[in-house]
């Protein structure tokens, strides 16, 4: 469960730090003190991407830190230890974002990608936001839905892979069916003969540079060589060899001379000879050969030519050349490609109808289910009549879907001996409304998340309905940690836990600030949520009576 909540310079923000426990936290606050921020603040380190504007205005970043108890959560603990960033039964999750856009996340101080925080977040949390009543009139989230309640998530990820690597396949037949093999071997040809006639080598290139600026240096280099040869050896009298042989000779007849000095002049006297000798040996390769220097500067100009006709640089002739002849090779083995081509696309349908079938089947088993249970929750909801089925039906086309091989669509009937239609066609908002709070309900009991955010989920719904929501909610946090952000006083009252949020001013600078209630700010709280601005007596008896009750 989430245990440590601490956030940083988030949006107006400036520092909140909150214990939270297990059972209903309900969060309440007037409208726009920020309730729905906090989930925000959750979600940016859950591993969302972060919007514009999250960073307080005057700070150069923000930080989120989320720390998890682990004890009763197995699957995560085990996916700490794969990813080698186990530290015992608690885990602390980081984001911090900076002001030049960038974004570090670490998962027990080890840093770590967004996918891979995401990843782990999905172990742990899971959000059912305002906005899901819309989004529940989406075929695909409807489909995503029935798979979550079916827990079918390592099912669909086999299917979509097999789909993909089969698009893949389908997409390469399809190429090499539709190239004209005969024309592309001919111009293939026709490159390769010019280039192969061509014979360049791999370093040949390089090679024929080198050479070239040897031959055309060679005479310079050759007077220059000879002059320090002079220099160092062959002037008799004037060499430097001859130099430090005399000033060795005079040296050793003075006594005060330390041996040291005259180690270093023998060394000084190698160290020129070897010199000397190195000169010579480079002089010999220093030979004028005009007819060399013809032909390397033929065969320079002979491959520009080439690499300018087939628009690439010199250099790159040699690679270009066996791209060529891979190319007239593939074409040239064209019908076995093919053949085995076709063999993977059949294997790969029969993988994947093995795992749709599979698949199929579980989604029938919980689409029954999940209709009835619904059904059930929808008829507390103040729909008395109302009835859910989850329809699957076969896609029109025979191509395979990266999804499976139905369509889910959630049928919905709100009256007596109506029969059920789309839930565009039928249901109103108020009851989309709470035919979303009924499958968040239904949905999130079937769960093994420890820990459930609702952000205003009952929007639209009030009086006893309200008071209903509110109990299954409490229910809800028997067996899992249930965040709610709610403005109903009805459901606000259920709370195990409740934190107020509120706008105040600090230095003409309007932050939220987030504090858990005592039983006596309880009742003021409630009685707020009931009567409004002034709160009279019977407003705070009220209060009382529905925390009582």
């Amino acid at each position: 469960m989430l245990k440590h909540l601490y956030i940083r310079h988030f949006t107006i923000i400036d520092e909140v730090a909150l214990d939270l426990s297990p059972g209903l936290t309900v969060l309440t606050g007037e409208t726009g003190a920020g309730k729905s921020i906090l989930i925000d603040a959750l979600q940016i380190v859950l591993g969302e991407r972060a919007e514009n504007g999250s960073i307080k205005t005057g700070e150069a970043r923000c930080e989120v830190a989320a720390m998890f108890d682990l004890r009763n959560h197995l699957v995560a603990q085990e996916w700490l230890k794969v990813q080698e960033m186990d530290e015992g039964e608690e885990c602390i999750i980081r984001r911090i974002l900076t002001n030049d856009g960038r974004s570090r996340a670490t998962i027990n101080a080890r840093p770590c990608s967004l996918q891979v925080m995401r990843e782990f977040a999905a172990l742990l949390v899971h959000v059912h936001g305002q906005n899901q009543h819309q989004q529940l009139l989406k075929n695909d989230y409807q489909r995503d839905l029935l798979d979550d309640y079916a827990q079918n998530s390592i099912l669909c990820d086999a299917v979509y892979k097999v789909h993909r690597r089969w698009h893949e396949a389908t997409v390469e037949l399809a190429k090499m069916n539709a190239q004209d093999a005969s024309n592309q071997k001919a111009f293939l040809e026709f490159q390769l003969r010019e280039l192969e006639d061509l014979n360049l080598q791999a370093n040949e290139l390089v090679e024929l540079v080198e050479e070239h600026q040897r031959l055309a240096h060679a005479e310079q280099w050759i007077s220059t060589y000879q002059q320090a040869l002079e220099i160092l050896s062959d002037a008799e009298q004037h060499s430097v060899l001859h130099g430090l042989h005399t000033a060795d000779a005079l040296l050793r007849n003075v006594a005060q001379v330390s041996p040291s000095v005259s180690e270093l002049l023998q060394q000084a006297v190698i160290q020129t000879e070897e010199a000397a000798t190195q000169i010579r040996q480079q002089l010999k390769t220093l030979e004028p050969d005009p007819e060399r220097m013809q032909w390397i500067e033929q065969r320079l100009a002979c491959i520009h030519d080439i690499a300018r006709k087939h628009r690439v640089a010199p250099e790159e002739l040699f690679s270009l050349q066996q791209n060529l002849q891979s190319q007239f090779q593939l074409l040239d083995q064209r019908d076995t490609h093919i053949l085995l081509c076709e063999e993977k696309i059949k294997n790969l349908v029969v993988e994947y109808r093995l795992h749709t079938k599979q698949l199929s089947q579980r989604r029938l088993e919980a689409a029954q289910k999940l209709s009835a249970d619904v059904s059930a929750q929808i008829q507390i909801l103040g729909m008395p009549n109302g009835r859910i089925e989850i329809q699957l039906s076969a896609y029109e086309t025979d191509e395979l879907q990266a999804h499976g091989d139905e369509r889910v669509e959630f049928l919905v009937s709100t009256n007596v001996g109506q029969p059920c239609y789309g839930l565009k066609k039928v249901a109103s908002g108020g009851e989309l409304s709470r035919i979303a709070l009924a499958i968040q309900v239904v949905t999130a009991r079937a769960a093994v998340l420890p820990t459930l955010i609702f952000d205003e989920v009952d929007v639209g719904i009030g009086g006893g309905v309200a008071e209903i929501v509110g109990q299954q909610l409490k229910q809800l946090g028997g067996h899992a940690q249930v965040l709610c952000v709610t403005h109903l006083p009805q459901v606000a009252v259920q709370g195990h836990q409740h934190l107020h949020v509120q706008k105040q001013t600090q230095n003409e600078k309007v932050v939220t600030g987030i504090r858990l209630l005592s039983s006596e700010e309880k009742i003021q709280e409630i009685a707020r949520m009931l009567g409004g601005v002034k709160i009279t007596e019977k407003t705070l008896a009220h209060a009382r009576e529905m925390l009582d009750h």
